[in-house]
């Protein structure tokens, strides 16, 4: 169902970088994604974890 799981990550990678977080998302070595529908309320949770 959408949106897209690739588009949701593409977007949160895109934020994260606007955010400073990192200077560019090709640093990103690993990503684990899930959709569910745990909850009534729309969000995401994000770890970010350096190596």
């Amino acid at each position: 169902t959408p949106p897209d799981i690739d588009k949701v990550c593409r977007s949160l990678l895109d934020a994260v970088t606007h955010g400073g977080v990192w200077v560019d998302d090709a640093l990103v070595v690993e990503l684990h994604a899930v959709k569910t529908w745990a909850t009534n309320e729309p969000g995401v949770i994000v770890t970010i974890t350096a190596i």
